[in-house]
């Protein structure tokens, strides 16, 4: 018998799900002493078979289970830090129940299970206990009568569901049926979808791909298929790499990684452990525990690390405590428990390496009201590693990896099959105007990679650059810079992905990263954290796609680590407050200025001339080879469409003066110039006042504005350039700006 437990963790809610197997009556079996301080505690009356949760508070919620005569329980229990205190009795005695913690309402539902082993009667109703007023009230109804279930709630669509899966019906007959409960409306659905095989007592346990893995259950004919359910989908499938054990104890190492010890399989008892990580991949961790044991309970402690309580070993019920710690990973002897059970519940106290076991069948085979508190920090070390695969011929195994395509693809490689056409490698600005970087990345002279999508390639066709592939990690981190300008409406670029397959590329999982749109005109960190693939091999794709002549999607300086670096820069809010004297001339970027989401189209930066005849300069202001930015005005940017720039506020001054340089050349009178206005905004862009303001052609050199404005004084000011085109000649350029003031 089995019953398993996790702490609510973060907003959301874990699962306890419920399950029993055998039990026999035996002698204690034998252990150490010393390492670690335990206090006892006792429940108002024996149990055993129950359910039980950490709550918010700290407290405990025991329900349920069975008593020495084995007839289930109506009553619960809380464990206090003061002491053990009786809760209300539940409506229906039950055993093989689940309780799941909803934090929306902050309470607990209490679902299934049996009320009566003589009939063998399974509940479909479900209870609420509300820790607040100290009640329980019936709760919403389940779409079947179930027991030894598998229950987790999970957040969907801005609320919460649970997810109740297998368990067996009154028969006693293992089921392959589940349901999913919508917390808010109180409805229970079946799920069309089913279990690969039926299968009660699996346990449920939320991995960081959004899946929902199963595991632990037995079937028909003994230990069943782990799963995966996929929430999105509502669908099941079998995990075929991971090795079907029943009873075996389980816990969330990390949330990519599942350690499961000990157990049974058709050869009998046994004492390994396994690493399962999100991915479904299945190794051999090298520990074992002392004895070979099943229907231990796992807890995770405050660092990854694992305790094993008790179980049954083939003397029977066990007093061992075994920690799964350290690097390599090994279980650790801790000092027995003073009882030996099976049939117990162990609760890990949140944010310490204090365990909590209630109850369960001592070595007697009778229920106790034994409760111990064990301290086990004097037994856990470092945080278990996952184990290594051995990597695949040619994989890349030395971090960090870098590659910026300077001389040439490196390990990347157009595909030769399943795509439209390729990625180009390219110096300087790409062909089209309106679209792709100016330069590369780093030095602004070296090579990226970029979708060249002018005709044939302009709508809907697929560029695949198919990189190397990455193994022996316990995380991994893809970055890598991308270059997305598109027209104002984000519509004509086309969309970026990063795929990723762990089967040497023969199946994919697409957009483990993606963005569509333009993105502006600079170039964008992105970081992509690969560690779910942790024990796996794991071979990377770029695929773009385009959806016009201006989807020039570029990347450049790939690095991949086996450690997880700083969160990437954040782009400047606007109107962010600068200090004085503050300078801008858009050589590395565009720094706090901004491009506005409610305008017509994008400021470009920009070296050399534009692409249009008689406007714009022939190089930026200071040395004629560095960058300043421009409004490309050729179609759809004309006629009177406007470009935004936001910029910095400045505060605490008596006296302000900007200045910047502009161009504003126009050859042809036939096509008038437009207009440039630098406007300001004392209430935090919400108004906007005129500051100075040009139209019409200004000639073909570079003039200098200075605008005093220190008639703001005593306010915070915010900034902006808003352009207002009138032709294809409206090519007005702005560099460099400078604010000097006194406070």
């Amino acid at each position: 018998m089995r019953i398993v437990h996790q702490r609510i963790a973060g907003p959301l809610v874990i699962a306890l799900a419920v399950g029993c197997g055998g039990h026999q009556r035996s002698k204690p079996s034998s252990g150490t002493t010393s390492g670690a301080s335990t206090a006892t505690k006792q429940l108002p009356a024996p149990r055993a078979e129950h359910a039980a949760i950490e709550l918010p508070s700290g407290d405990i919620f025991i329900a349920g289970g069975v008593d020495v005569m084995g007839m289930p329980l109506a009553s619960t229990v809380l464990i206090t830090a003061s002491g053990v205190v009786p809760g209300p009795d539940m409506a229906s005695p039950r055993v093989g129940h689940s309780l799941t913690y909803d934090a929306t309402s902050g309470t607990v539902l209490i679902a299934g299970g049996i009320s009566d082993p003589a009939t063998g009667a399974v509940l479909d109703t479900t209870e609420v206990f509300d820790p607040a007023t100290g009640t329980i009230s019936p709760g919403p109804q389940l779409a079947k009568g179930r027991a030894h279930h598998a229950a987790i709630a999970y957040p969907s669509g801005g609320g919460v569901k649970v997810l109740f899966a297998g368990g067996v019906d009154a028969s006693g007959a293992p089921l392959a049926s589940a349901e999913v409960l919508d917390l808010a409306s109180g409805q229970s659905a079946a799920l069309s979808s089913t279990l690969s095989e039926a299968q009660s007592r699996a346990q449920a346990f939320f991995v960081d791909t959004g899946d929902i893995l199963l595991l632990g259950g037995v079937g028909a004919n003994g230990a069943a298929a782990a799963q995966r359910f996929d929430p999105n989908a509502n669908t099941f499938s079998a995990l075929s790499a991971v090795p079907a054990v029943e009873g075996a104890a389980l816990a969330a190492v990390a949330p990519n990684l599942l350690l499961v010890a000990g157990g049974e399989d058709a050869s009998g008892l046994l004492a390994s452990s396994t690493a399962v990580n999100s991915g479904g991949s299945a190794l051999a961790t090298g520990a074992d525990l002392a004895a070979a044991r099943r229907d231990a309970v796992a807890a995770r402690l405050s660092n990854g690390s694992v305790a094993v309580v008790g179980g049954k070993d083939a003397s029977g019920a066990s007093m061992a405590v075994e920690v799964f710690t350290g690097a390599p990973a090994a279980f650790v002897a801790a000092p027995d428990l003073g009882v030996a059970r099976v049939g117990h519940s162990v609760t890990a106290r949140a944010g310490s390496d204090v365990i909590v076991v209630v109850g369960g069948y001592d070595h007697t085979g009778v229920p106790t009201a034994s409760i111990e508190e064990v301290d086990l920090s004097a037994v856990v070390g470092a945080a278990p590693a996952l184990p290594q695969a051995p990597p695949p011929p040619g994989a890349i195994t030395t971090y960090p990896y870098t590659e910026d395509f300077d001389a040439g693809l490196g390990a990347w490689t157009n595909a030769t099959a399943g795509d439209d056409f390729d990625w180009t490698a390219q110096v300087g600005p790409t062909q089209s105007i309106g679209t792709g970087p100016d330069a590369d990345h780093t030095s602004g002279n070296g090579s990226y990679l970029y979708t060249e999508s002018s005709y044939p390639n302009d709508s809907g066709q697929v560029a695949i650059l198919e990189g190397p592939t990455f193994a022996s990690f316990q995380v991994l981190e893809l970055r890598f810079w991308y270059h997305m300008l598109g027209d104002s409406s984000g519509l004509t670029m086309g969309t970026l992905s990063v795929d990723v397959s762990t089967d040497g590329g023969q199946t994919w999982t697409n957009d483990v990263w993606t963005k569509s749109g333009t993105q502006g005109s600079s170039w964008n960190l992105a970081v992509v954290d690969l560690s779910s693939y942790a024990g796996q091999a794991v071979t990377l794709r770029f695929r773009g796609t385009t959806a016009s002549y201006r989807s020039d999607m570029a990347i450049d300086d790939i690095q991949v680590d086996d450690q997880l670096g700083p969160p990437p820069p954040q782009p400047p809010q606007p109107g962010a407050v600068v200090p004085f004297p503050y300078r801008e001339d858009f050589e590395s970027g565009m720094g706090a200025w901004l491009q506005d989401a409610g305008d017509d189209f994008d400021w470009t930066r920009n070296s050399g001339g534009t692409p249009s005849v008689d406007t714009g300069p022939t190089g930026d202001h200071t040395t004629g080879s560095g960058n300043y930015l421009y409004t490309e005005a050729s179609y759809p940017n004309n006629p009177q469409k406007t470009a935004i720039l936001n910029g910095p506020s400045f505060n605490n001054f008596s006296s302000l003066e900007l200045r910047f340089w502009y161009h504003m050349r126009n050859d042809d009178p036939t096509f008038p110039m437009g207009s440039l206005d630098l406007e300001v905004s004392t209430d935090g862009g919400q108004t906007w006042t005129s500051a100075w303001s040009r139209s019409g052609a200004q000639g073909s050199t570079w003039n200098e504005a200075v605008v005093d404005l220190s008639s703001y004084a005593g306010q915070t000011v915010r900034l902006r350039f808003r352009v207002v085109t009138d032709s294809f000649n409206s090519d007005v350029c702005i560099d460099d700006i400078s604010v000097t003031g006194t406070p």
